[in-house]
């Protein structure tokens, strides 16, 4: 009796062992997204904008140099940094557990929590010529 009893003893604390060794990590990540969600979306909004700026005012220098044109262009590098910053607050993310994936889901449920604001997102990082 005393034997089967220990045993049972053992393999349940095998199991409890082998199921919350194996569990942890989805409420881990579920806790790190609910307290970097916000940030992470600023950031990477912040950088979309940065990127996009960028873009249309290397266009522009392309199309008709001038030097507001130039100094437009230096003003839209220098607005880049936010990608920087996005770039390390993602890596650190991802070296919390994170994959891409669960970024990704971030950024969606973000979008999903302000529908209103998604045609102003559209407008704010479609590309015009």
């Amino acid at each position: 009796m005393f034997r089967f009893n220990k045993l049972v003893l053992i393999i349940g604390v095998f199991f409890i062992g082998f199921v919350f060794g194996n569990l942890y990590k989805q409420p881990l990540k579920t806790a790190i997204k609910y307290f970097y969600q916000d940030e992470f979306n600023i950031l990477s909004y912040k950088c979309d904008n940065a990127m996009r700026e960028h873009f249309l005012a290397k266009a522009k220098l392309v199309s008709k140099p001038s030097k507001k044109d130039v100094k437009n262009l230096q003003a839209s590098e220098l607005a880049l940094l936010d990608c920087h910053s996005y770039d390390k607050f993602r890596k650190k993310l991802l070296t919390y557990g994170l994959n891409e994936n669960d970024l990704a889901q971030i950024f969606l449920n973000s979008m999903e929590n302000n529908k209103t604001e998604l045609q102003k997102f559209v407008k704010e990082h479609e590309i015009r010529f």
